[in-house]
């Protein structure tokens, strides 16, 4: 056995457990923890570690690590940088580095079917809607003759307030500054009145102004439509529009805003950023923001554009006439509509009613509307196809005494040997932006974890592995690692863009994935439907997952599922979890991109640690960032590793403080690795730190990145390299001198 048996112990770093963090950073963190998870084996290391916790990439490979040992803790799947030759594991790793276009030009083809299929159920969600505004737009103004009038609310107000355009906007406007006017004197007359009329008074005031804002709007909405068939007449262009040329030119530029998405989180961190910096930082924050206006205006262009679009058609043209009454004209609407509003192939309609439109658009949205019990939003997202390519490259075993392996994609997490291998944490992101008590901090999310045993989060509650599996069939090992790795998605946790939800879900960029409620599956809650709908997909596009999530026990107001994206949106070191286990000793390997060498994930790290926990890391790491910026000015054994302390709290009543060890290992340059790496990072100035964008990994690409993560764990383990220190020095006689006997 691995480790040591954790069941039933007493939460307290006295119990000497050893957690190991692999970091998230996709690709290219995946391949650096495979070369540190060889370096540090070289010394025995795995059979020291009780808990693996994984993010995103480093579950990748982390996955392939819990797989192998499953099967036979002896025998260390990915060998060491002594054996004569490379396991067949590590063979696969390299020959599927590519794992997201595995078979070139077919891979995009097909993997476009899969967006393409997507966009069309997302279509069929967000259509409905959009024919249901347009019918109640088209209920209040139904022709040109109700146009031409003073029309609010199915009432002529000519005779009040007289004829023309804006006329109602400009009386709302006058009723309403007349009614602040008297708040104001009311206010001021009973200053001193209760909390609660004072609170009845703002509430009031409120559902009035948003009355007037929704009144004036349909009036604008009116005059548009007016001013639309005006131009039109006038301009002798048979009714076309020129709104279809504006919704055209978005429609084409929608492709240009799916490629920026993948950098939207850089991008807005650069929007975003402090005033420091000169000029051209201020032009970097100036274009960061304005590309950010215009990706996230862009889909709610379209839709309003699409609204205004299928209005017109339905209005009917009653040209001269001061009522529609018997004879009508549609001839400016596509045949389709024409057809279904009843018109004859020139377009007019013999016997006209005016709710015959309304009528029409509400009858067939409702027909699109029966096709939602049938829709599953996990299974048209993008998550399968990403896990799907995940589990060709990543999710395998060794064939037993042969050179070969085979796929493990859809085996159960709680099938894992946990007496073989170390107790594996998948971390992820419960996305809660929602909920009134989640994220009362304005996290919008709360740490989840996969385990062998457990699935869920202190906001969701927990439920076992097997109950979780036996309530979604498609939950595996698999689903729970490309959960993890989840990173682009509408929300994104603390990495969330709030405005960029609607664009970014509507263009089916969701990798993200709705799991049953854990407390739901605990209690056994049944659910009709087994899978979510577009419900679930519309609630990501307004940021509103989570949103009945609740503190108590299984309540009705709850929904069945979820929500989840990859955990690095709130802990990309995957520590906390370790943190919250209080192990002894917790190496944390660090394979994100992070050019600037801030270790923004690590400072994260310890203010929510601060904050959740009252847990201090107290890490020496500035000398590692400070080295690492200049390493090709000096090039030197430098260091590429910190070793500090973590001060937890008590345990319980009458118990002292305690104290812990990390040792952090950074994905870092010092000058003195092998020519090869040196070399591709002179022809590749953001090495180690390249965009996690980047999945398609060379074959050279691969190498250099797991040959670097192998030179910093030989480093650390022979004693090649000395490690950061804090200035009393010791941290557990830095780790038993780096493994060696480390059995705390």
């Amino acid at each position: 056995m691995l480790g040591k048996n954790v069941d039933g112990l007493r939460i307290t770093a006295e119990n000497g457990l050893v957690g190991l963090a692999l970091s998230g950073g996709g690709q290219r963190s995946a391949a650096f923890c495979l070369g540190v998870l060889q370096g540090l084996q070289s010394k025995d290391f795995i059979k020291h570690v009780d808990y693996l916790s994984t993010v995103s990439g480093g579950g990748y490979i982390g996955s392939t690590l819990t797989l192998g040992l499953s099967d036979n803790p002896n025998a260390f799947p990915f060998g060491t940088p002594a054996d004569a030759k490379e396991s067949a594991i590590v063979k696969h790793l390299r020959d599927n580095s590519r794992y997201l276009v595995p078979n070139g030009l077919w891979s995009v083809v097909t993997a476009f079917v899969v967006y393409a299929r997507g966009l069309v159920s997302n279509a069929l969600a967000i259509v409905p809607i959009l024919l249901m505004i347009s019918a109640l737009l088209l209920a209040l103004n139904s022709n040109t003759a109700e146009l031409r009038s003073t029309r609010a609310l199915f009432i002529d107000w000519s005779a009040v307030i007289g004829s023309g355009t804006l006329r109602v906007s400009q009386a709302t406007l006058v009723v309403i500054l007349a009614a602040l006017a008297l708040y104001a004197v009311l206010v001021s007359v009973i200053s001193y009145s209760s909390k609660h009329w004072r609170t009845w008074g703002s509430n009031v005031a409120a559902v009035v102004l948003t009355i007037a804002f929704v009144i004036i709007m349909l009036d604008l909405h009116a005059a548009l439509s007016a001013w639309w068939f005006r131009q039109s007449n006038s301009a002798g262009m048979g009714l076309a529009s020129e709104f279809a040329k504006l919704q055209t030119f978005f429609v084409w530029l929608s492709p240009i805003v799916a490629v920026v998405l993948p950098y939207i989180n850089g991008i807005a961190s650069k929007a975003t950023s402090g005033d420091a910096g000169g000029w051209s930082e201020i032009a970097k924050r100036v274009a960061s923001r304005a590309l950010l206006l215009i990706v996230a205006g862009l889909l709610p262009a379209i839709l309003w554009i699409a609204i205004v679009q299928m209005t017109f058609w339905g209005t009917a043209l009653c040209d001269g006439m001061a009522s529609c009454s018997g004879l009508a004209s549609v001839a400016h609407a596509p045949r389709f509509v024409q057809w279904m509003l009843g018109a004859d192939e020139t377009g007019q309609i013999a016997s006209y009613s005016r709710w015959w439109a309304a009528t029409s658009y509400t009858i067939l949205a409702g027909a699109l509307l029966a096709s939602w019990p049938f829709l599953n939003v996990n299974a048209n997202s993008l998550h399968q196809l990403y896990r799907d390519r995940l589990g060709n490259a990543f999710f395998v075993r060794a064939v037993v005494d042969v050179a070969d392996t085979y796929h493990a994609d859809i085996l159960k997490l709680s099938a894992i040997n946990t007496e073989n291998a170390p107790y594996h944490l998948i971390n992820a992101a419960l996305n809660v932006p929602g909920s009134s008590f989640a994220n009362r901090r304005g996290r919008n999310a709360d740490f989840f974890f996969f385990s062998p045993r457990y699935v869920g989060s202190e906001a969701s509650g927990y439920a076992r592995t097997s109950d979780m599996e036996d309530a979604m069939k498609s939950f595996s090992l698999g689903t729970a690692t490309a959960v993890s790795g989840a990173a682009a998605a509408p929300n994104m946790g603390m990495a969330s863009v709030r405005p960029l939800s609607l664009t970014i879900a509507l263009l089916n960029v969701r990798l993200g994935y709705w799991i049953r409620h854990p407390r739901h599956v605990a209690q056994r809650k049944q659910i009709l439907k087994k899978y979510p709908g577009p419900v679930f997909m519309l609630s990501e596009a307004f940021s509103r997952t989570g949103i009945k999530l609740t503190k108590r026990d299984v309540t009705k107001s709850e929904t069945g599922f979820v929500f989840l994206t990859d955990g690095g949106h709130i802990d990309n070191l995957g520590v906390y979890g370790l943190l919250r286990r209080r192990c002894k000793i917790i190496f944390a390997v660090d394979g994100e991109a992070d050019p600037t060498m801030a270790f923004t994930s690590l400072v994260q790290l310890e203010r929510l640690a601060r904050i959740d926990l009252n847990v201090t890391i107290d890490l020496p790491w500035e000398k590692i960032s400070r080295f690492a910026l200049n390493w090709a000015a000096e090039p030197t054994f430098r260091p590429h590793v910190a070793i500090g302390t973590v001060k937890f709290p008590a345990s319980g009543p009458g118990a002292a403080n305690e104290t812990g060890v990390i040792v952090y290992i950074k994905s870092s340059m010092s000058g003195d690795e092998c020519d090869y790496i040196r070399s591709y990072a002179a022809a590749h100035r953001t090495f180690p730190h390249e965009s996690t964008g980047d999945q398609v990994f060379s074959e050279e690409q691969f190498e250099v990145y797991r040959a670097l993560g192998e030179h910093i764990a030989v480093g650390l383990v022979t004693g090649r390299d000395a490690v950061v220190l804090s200035e009393e020095g010791d941290p557990l006689e830095a780790v038993k001198k780096a493994v060696p006997g480390i059995e705390i």
